[in-house]
């Protein structure tokens, strides 16, 4: 009988290969992943799996590492985790990963430790880097190092590196789409809400609402202008265009909203204005932000229309560009997004019809 350990003692491979009267050798063939690749029948391996979960065996995965050159190991650098966007993508990226590889995470909430983060995946042993964001531009250099070490790194769009592969949505097909379904429903006058992004991503989609605003005749209005500095908050925001609105456009008018949030002070306003929506006033967003959805819900009874950013499927179809060019079998581009030049182009957003929207009144 085999005894298990169960001092600090490890058991070594050449003592599991000894009790099965085997050579080292057969044995790590055996317990690799491309043990069929290596000529180990599937009876030794089962074997070999079960003398090793009786004597307690674990494999050293730094000694694999460094003898294989492989951890199984993928680092992924992010910004707050604690809600939002990110934690979508990273929900996506593990459903996909989880049963191949360890997922070392870091959260930066600023430059300093952004830094010391990818100088830490530049000395340890990860295969692969995806970006979900990069906060300083500065440490595009750090991230082209791992590339050039042959590890494969791959990004979501945000804080975009030249050079490295993209995965993104197309953010001007949103903010087109966006504006097409309020055409659809017969507003000649529709203007455009910014939130507290002004990132390029932002500057997509409100370059969609322009581009379909003026190919149906509509001269686009944006709340409120970039020249005017200092952001506030996306429900202020809501609330002074708003206001601007009423005085401008007599109903019916619509609004598209680049951030959900901003839907509670267009709603508010709205009615301290006598006017209500959708019977006077139209506005659909762009946003998957639960706690905006959850105020429009509850305080005015609403379910606003809105398109839903894919989070989970950016971070999914991001980890299966990493898969393949870490040459695993079967993680090429299949399933609903199709890659150009490694850059996602297809609206993968998903149309939410809510009823904040219904046709324009013009009696």
């Amino acid at each position: 009988m085999i005894e298990r350990r169960w001092d600090n003692d490890m058991v070594t491979m050449q003592e599991l290969a000894s009790s099965l009267g085997i050579s080292r050798a057969t044995v790590s063939y055996a317990l690799s992943r491309d043990w069929k690749t290596k000529g180990v029948s599937r009876e030794t391996r089962r074997r070999v799996l079960a003398r090793a979960q009786e004597m307690g065996y674990r494999r050293n995965p730094m000694a694999t590492a460094l003898r294989t050159k492989v951890s199984y190991q993928i680092g992924v650098l992010t910004g707050d985790i604690s809600g939002g966007n990110s934690a979508r993508v990273l929900r996506g990226i593990e459903s996909v990963l989880g049963n191949r590889y360890s997922l070392i995470v870091a959260s930066s909430d600023g430059a300093a430790k952004e830094k010391m983060y990818l100088q830490r995946f530049k000395s340890q042993m990860v295969d692969g880097l995806i970006i979900v964001h990069l906060i300083s531009p500065k440490h595009a250099e750090l991230v082209l190092d791992l590339q050039r070490q042959g590890k494969p790194v791959v990004q979501t769009g945000v804080g975009v590196i030249d050079g490295i592969e993209t995965v993104e949505v197309d953010n001007v097909g949103i903010g087109r789409a966006l504006t097409e379904r309020l055409v659809s429903l017969g507003y000649r006058r529709i203007a455009y809400v910014w939130g507290q992004d002004r990132s390029a991503f932002a500057q997509h989609r409100r370059r969609g609402y322009e581009e379909a605003a003026l190919q149906h005749g509509i001269q686009p209005v944006s709340f409120p202008e970039e020249s005017e500095g200092v952001t506030p908050s996306s429900v202020a925001t809501g609330v002074r265009a708003t206001a601007e609105l009423c005085k401008k456009w007599a109903p019916p008018f619509a609004v598209v909203l680049d951030d959900s949030m901003s839907a509670v002070g267009v709603l508010k306003t709205l009615g301290d204005h006598g006017l209500s929506c959708p019977h006077h006033v139209s506005i659909c967003a762009c946003g998957n932000r639960e706690i905006s959805i959850c105020l429009v819900r509850d305080l005015f009874e609403l379910e606003l229309s809105r398109v839903t950013w894919p989070a989970e499927e950016v971070g999914s179809y991001a980890a299966r560009r990493l898969l393949a060019r870490l040459h695993e079998p079967g993680c090429g581009d299949e399933g609903p997004f199709a890659a150009r030049h490694g850059t996602l182009e297809e609206v993968g957003a998903d149309w939410v019809p809510g009823n904040t929207t219904a046709p324009a009144c013009h009696g």
